[in-house]
């Protein structure tokens, strides 16, 4: 049990430095928790170190560490969330709406988590309606 012991202390470390807003060291420690091997906190480092990505203006970095999260547990929240958030960022809308989608439907169903979702849906599908938009206005040459 030392080495779940040791990843979980990781994990704990990294979740300390997110909230201390210390992103670049959130990053790092996620990274250290991931190396450790344990299977069992793969998917909370992979997603922790996405959301810190997304802190830090790593749109690339985080929908990778998102996608490997997803691959570990493909019902994990808060990485389809972080992957939306990464998609939208990289102006990836159709990806970015069906991460929400996803993880609207495996979220609590709180109000907040509800408006969360709710709000990020209509900006995905306001921006391919203006791509739709675009795409009829100016024809390829």
């Amino acid at each position: 049990k030392i080495h779940a012991t040791s990843s979980m202390a990781l994990l704990s470390a990294a979740n300390q430095l997110m909230v201390d807003e210390l992103y670049e060291e959130a990053i790092e420690a996620y990274g250290a928790c991931l190396d450790a091997g344990e299977s069992g906190s793969a998917a909370a480092a992979y997603s922790g170190r996405c959301a810190a990505y997304l802190k830090a203006n790593k749109s690339t970095a985080a929908l990778q560490d998102a996608s490997s999260a997803l691959e570990v547990d493909p019902e994990c929240e808060p990485a389809l969330y972080r992957k939306g958030v990464a998609c939208f960022g990289l102006d990836e809308y159709e990806s970015a709406l069906a991460s929400f989608r996803k993880g609207s439907s495996l979220a609590s169903g709180s109000v907040a988590e509800r408006r969360k979702y709710g709000m990020w849906i209509r900006k995905c599908e306001a921006e391919i309606d203006d791509e739709e938009e675009e795409e009829l206005v100016a024809p390829p040459a």
